[in-house]
């Protein structure tokens, strides 16, 4: 009833980059991993951002692309299916609620004259609903072929 993943995300955004994720399901009946499940994940990213920084002697604008790391986690509940004439292939639907921390360099706020604040900024993902759909393959052997 217990399965373990990885789900690989690519992020574009303002803050753009691969994220990591680790997985624990539960489901529900005997025939996983398909039907209803729960998940609790954990996750680690590295991201990017552009930091604009205005030359205060002239009109010109510099552009840097700054790296951060992020890390958190979260609880969903989805539905696994699993379809074709071996019951390999796989759609998963998932819902549900995540957070996730990062450390910026520098803060992506400007002071009043349009200057990067010179200090580290902390903050926690604005969207915490986390949905998908995934299509994949199911390395593991159906009760049927085990027969066999």
């Amino acid at each position: 009833r217990f399965t373990i993943g990885l789900i690989q995300k690519t992020l574009f955004s303002d803050f753009s980059g691969m994220r990591f994720e680790p997985t624990l399901r539960y489901y529900f009946k005997k025939e996983a991993p398909k039907g209803f499940y729960v998940q609790a994940k954990v996750g680690v990213g590295y991201h990017y951002y552009y930091n604009f920084i205005r030359n205060p002697d002239s009109t010109t604008t510099q552009t840097n692309r700054q790296y951060f790391w992020a890390y958190g986690g979260g609880l969903a509940g989805g539905y696994q299916f699993i379809i074709g004439s071996k019951k390999h292939f796989v759609i998963d639907l998932y819902l549900g609620l995540q957070v996730f921390q990062a450390v910026l360099p520098h803060s992506p706020i400007k002071d009043k004259e349009g200057m990067d604040k010179k200090e580290e900024y902390e903050f926690w993902e604005a969207f915490p609903l986390d949905f998908g759909l995934s299509i994949g393959y199911n390395w593991g052997r159906n009760k049927k072929e085990a027969s066999q």
